[in-house]
């Protein structure tokens, strides 16, 4: 059977996108971690709290498959990278063995340790000066009232001066980026100096699936939550001249019978904090809602928990095996899951760059 290159995934070149704890110290709304509807904002019950061990890392991704990667990136879905107590160690081990001129990045809000471990952890740049190491810095704001609407539990203060501290031990790549709502839509020049001022080299804005309009009917999903005096709060989104200026959009019509599978095409794969190994992270989001969705699909019950983890195969077996390189292709062509029709219709990728978010260097 003839099977698309451009719906498969191969170790050579492969992104990977690794999540190595749940812990995390901010309570944002609506985060996939964060229980909206309870005082406070707690993490959600069914997510355990757990870290995975530089051992248990070494086990899993021998130095071999690393070597043949572009990428790891620590993008954080169930827990903040920089939570994770070791994570000096596991970032040494990372660097150390993939192939020169590849990227290791981390995505963090960046309010957690002290400015000395920052600047510690900024050296691994120069021990392993032929890698490209990136951190970005979330900041959504000029001060902490603004920051902290969303970015809750954080300090800014504490995150500028981290990100100042990385910064300034040399080659290590700092960036930062912001969501976008109302609040702070009209202080995007402040926040580019403000970012500028500390070490950052390029600013993104993102506008979060969680606070954009219905691409259909053009409402917008409530944003409610409850918030730490127990009263029910909202935030609202960015103007729609802003939209047009800073950000990209969906088109309206959402349906589309051809799906394409962005990461499969952009050779990019997700290993989640448990070990399971995943096409992305919106199938392999563990939610029992998500999972109650798609679970009865006929791809998604042809999916083994145990042949399809790293604890127990290899990550490039794995992505060769026949659910990988055949049945979810084959899925994708002919009867696509509801996530997948959802994030990789045609018509639902955004028209510039398929991606949410405009990046501007400073």
């Amino acid at each position: 059977m003839h099977i698309n290159i451009y719906m498969s995934w191969r170790i050579d070149n492969l992104t990977l996108v690794l999540d190595i704890t749940t812990h995390c110290n901010a309570k944002c709304p609506q985060c996939a971690r964060t229980n909206q509807f309870e005082k406070g904002l707690p993490k959600v019950e069914w997510l355990p709290l757990t870290h995975v061990s530089l051992n248990d890392l070494k086990k899993y991704y021998t130095k071999e498959e690393l070597r043949r990667l572009k990428k790891i990136d620590m993008s954080p879905s169930w827990g903040d990278p920089m939570m994770h107590p070791d994570i000096f160690n596991i970032s040494d081990y990372f660097l150390e063995n993939i192939s020169d001129k590849k990227w290791y990045t981390i995505t963090t809000n960046g309010s957690m340790r002290d400015e000395d471990f920052w600047f510690k952890f900024g050296s691994l740049a120069h021990k392993h000066p032929n890698k490209k190491f990136l951190v970005t810095f979330d900041i959504d704001g000029i001060d902490q009232e603004m920051h902290s609407k969303y970015r809750r539990n954080t300090d800014l203060t504490k995150i500028l001066a981290n990100m100042k501290a990385f910064s300034e031990n040399g080659k290590s790549v700092v960036r930062s980026q912001s969501i976008i709502f109302k609040h702070n839509q009209d202080y995007i020049d402040d926040i580019i100096k403000l970012v500028k001022e500390y070490g950052s080299t390029n600013h993104t804005w993102i506008k979060s699936r969680r606070f954009t309009a219905d691409p259909i009917t053009e409402k917008f999903r409530p944003s409610f939550f409850i918030n730490e005096n127990g009263d029910a709060d909202y935030l609202e989104w960015a103007d729609k001249e802003f939209e047009n200026d800073y950000l990209t959009h969906y088109n309206k019509e959402i349906i589309s019978e051809e799906v394409k599978c962005r990461w499969a095409m952009s050779n990019t794969i997700e290993v989640n904090f448990d070990g399971q190994v995943h096409p992305c992270c919106f199938i392999g989001n563990p939610s029992p809602y998500i999972a109650n969705i798609i679970r009865d699909h006929k791809v998604m019950k042809a999916y083994n928990d145990k042949d399809n983890n790293v604890k127990h195969n290899s990550l490039t077996n794995i992505i060769q095996n026949k659910w990988f390189s055949e049945q979810l292709p084959n899925s994708i062509k002919c009867n696509p899951t509801l996530q997948c029709v959802n994030n990789c219709s045609i018509k639902n990728i955004p028209r510039k760059n398929q991606q949410l978010r405009s990046k501007i260097k400073l």
